[in-house]
C-alpha cells in the first residue's frame, strides 16, 4: 500500500510569493524616494509658497507656477511667491506684486517721484538671477546716484516668453494704472515672433506632477525628446539649438548670416523683411497710447550673444530699429555697442544665447541709466516734467 504524505508546498510557496512581492513593492518605494530627493536635488522646479492671487480672471491651459497663458496673453499671477530651484541647486525667489509685476509693492505716486516702467521678456523678468541683480535693478541703483531731483522709481514689467505685441497689450492692462512718466521696451530680435509657447508643453501638470520632482522630470525628459523629433509643436522656434553654428562665425560675417538664417523661428527672425511689418503695427500703437496718456517712450535694443563676440559689426535689425524709434518720435538706445566693449574685459556677460550673468545685467543697467540721465531727466527743469 503507497503511504500518503501530506504536501505543505502549496501554502509556503504562497507565503514566499506574497513575501517576495511585499519586498518588491518596498523596495520600489525606497528607490522612488531616493530618485525624488536626488531630482529634488538637482533638476529644477518650484517650490510654492504662496498661490493665493490666483483667481477666476486668470483662466489658462496651464499653471506654471507664477505666470499663465490667458486668453489675453502671458500674465504673472498677481500676489504668488514661489522659489525657482535651479539646476546648480541655487534658489531663486519669484515675488510677484498686486499689479503682476515681479517687483515691490508699487505704493501710491508721490508728487516729485518720476516712475520708468520697463517692459521686456526673460532677460528684462531676469531668468537665472535674484530680482536686484537685473539690469532694471541696476539702472534704479545708478539714476539714483547721477540725479539728485526728486525720487525715482523702476517698475520691472518683464514676462518671461513675451514679444513686442505682449508688452504693449501689457502696458495696457496693467502699467497705464501705475502711471508711467517713461516707458521703456526692452526689445530683443525675436520681438515680431509669435510669443513663446516651450512653457504650454510641460502646462497642466495635475497633482502628480504639481508634487513629485521626478514625475515632473521625466514628463521634462519626455517632451524634450519630442522636441529632438520635430514633434513638439511649441517648441519650434528653439530647433536652431540642435545646429552647431559654424566654426567661423566669429570672422566670417557669412557664416553669420547662414547661422541667422537657421534661428528664422527666434532671434534670426529680425533679419527677415516680413517681421519689421509685425514691429512696425506695434510702434503705431505704441505712439497713439503714449500721446493719450502722456509718457516718454524709450526703445533699449538687446543682442543676441553672437552679435556681441562677432569680430566685425553685424546690427542690422537694430539699424532698422532706430530708424523706425526715430520715425515714431521714441528715444532709441543701442545696447550692441556697450556689450561689445564690455565683453573685451570680461568674458561672462551672457547665461546662454541672450540672457544676461550679473556682469552683462550691471553693464546693461549703467549704460540705460546713464542714457536716461542725460537725455532725458537733466533736461527737464526741477524734479522730471513730462512733455
Amino acid at each position: 500500500m503507497t503511504e500518503i504524505q501530506d504536501n505543505d508546498e502549496g501554502p509556503k510557496s504562497a507565503v514566499s510569493w506574497k513575501s517576495k512581492l511585499l519586498l518588491l513593492f518596498a523596495t520600489t518605494l525606497l528607490c522612488m524616494a531616493a530618485a525624488e530627493i536626488y531630482f529634488r536635488l538637482t533638476s529644477p522646479h518650484i517650490i510654492r509658497k504662496d498661490t493665493s492671487g490666483s483667481s477666476g480672471a486668470y483662466v489658462a491651459s496651464g499653471d506654471y507656477g507664477y505666470f499663465m497663458d490667458t486668453l489675453k496673453g502671458r500674465r504673472h499671477i498677481p500676489n504668488t511667491h514661489v522659489i525657482r530651484v535651479e539646476e546648480n541647486g541655487e534658489k531663486i525667489p519669484v515675488d510677484i506684486n498686486a499689479h503682476g509685476f515681479r517687483d515691490d509693492v508699487i505704493k501710491d505716486k508721490l508728487p516729485n517721484e518720476t516712475r520708468i516702467l520697463v517692459l521686456g521678456d526673460s532677460t528684462t523678468f531676469g531668468s537665472y538671477v535674484q530680482a536686484d541683480i537685473t539690469y532694471v535693478e541696476h539702472a534704479e541703483e545708478y539714476l539714483h546716484a547721477q540725479s539728485q531731483d526728486g525720487l525715482i522709481r523702476f517698475i520691472n514689467g518683464g514676462v518671461e516668453g513675451i514679444g513686442m505685441k505682449d508688452e504693449i497689450d501689457i502696458l495696457e492692462d496693467q502699467g497705464l494704472a501705475i502711471s508711467p512718466d517713461i516707458v521703456v521696451i526692452a526689445w530683443y530680435l525675436n520681438d515680431g515672433n509669435p510669443p513663446d509657447r516651450l512653457a504650454a508643453g510641460l502646462a497642466d501638470p495635475g497633482f502628480v506632477r504639481r508634487h513629485s520632482v521626478l514625475a515632473q522630470t521625466i514628463y521634462r525628459a519626455y517632451k524634450y525628446q519630442q522636441w529632438r523629433q520635430g514633434r513638439m509643436e511649441e517648441a519650434n522656434m528653439y530647433g536652431w539649438l540642435n545646429v552647431t553654428p559654424p566654426g567661423d562665425w566669429r570672422t566670417n560675417r557669412n557664416s553669420f548670416m547662414q547661422y541667422a538664417a537657421v534661428a528664422e523661428k527666434d532671434w534670426g527672425s529680425a533679419w527677415k523683411p516680413s517681421t519689421w511689418v509685425v514691429i512696425e503695427e506695434q510702434m503705431q500703437r505704441l505712439q497713439k497710447i503714449a500721446q493719450e496718456h502722456n509718457f516718454r517712450v524709450v526703445i533699449l535694443a538687446f543682442p543676441v550673444v553672437f552679435q556681441v563676440y562677432a569680430e566685425y559689426i553685424e546690427d542690422e535689425p537694430q539699424q532698422r530699429l532706430r530708424v523706425l524709434a526715430d520715425k515714431y518720435h521714441f528715444r532709441f538706445f543701442d545696447l550692441l555697442p556697450e556689450l561689445r566693449y564690455g565683453a573685451r574685459a570680461k568674458n561672462d556677460l551672457f547665461f546662454d544665447h541672450c540672457h544676461l550673468l550679473h556682469n552683462g545685467h550691471d553693464i546693461a543697467g549703467k549704460a540705460l541709466a546713464t542714457f536716461l540721465y542725460e537725455d532725458i531727466i537733466s533736461k527737464s527743469s526741477g524734479s522730471y516734467a513730462r512733455k
